[in-house]
């Protein structure tokens, strides 16, 4: 089922807001992609040197990553719970729905 199918289904408010949150998990997803890049070509650490002192931390990038992830998957649980019960069936009507999205 295509996510075009099941916001027809919606009340106006709910698409609209369906929709929002759509444009925005797309956005996320590309964003994403371009950090995991980067963190698999540079790693997750780096060496920080302030003064005298030198330590690992985490890149910006990585940070960055992990905070995206939480906001995307709460994202992903606020739309799928704006779809009326029963519009998506388990297996392949969800993975479609899923795959869509990104």
């Amino acid at each position: 089922m295509a996510l075009s199918d099941i916001t027809r289904q919606l009340d106006p408010t709910q698409k609209a807001v369906a929709q929002n949150l759509i444009v925005e998990i797309r956005f996320m997803k590309r964003e994403l992609v371009k950090l995991r890049r980067h963190i698999e070509e540079h790693g997750a650490t780096e060496l920080f040197t302030q003064g005298k002192n030198q330590f690992q931390r985490q890149t910006p990038e990585f940070a960055s990553y992990i905070q995206l992830v939480a906001r995307y998957g709460s994202l992903h649980k606020q739309l799928v719970a704006l779809v009326p019960k029963g519009a998506i069936e388990q297996g392949d009507d969800l993975d479609a729905f899923l795959a869509e999205l990104g």
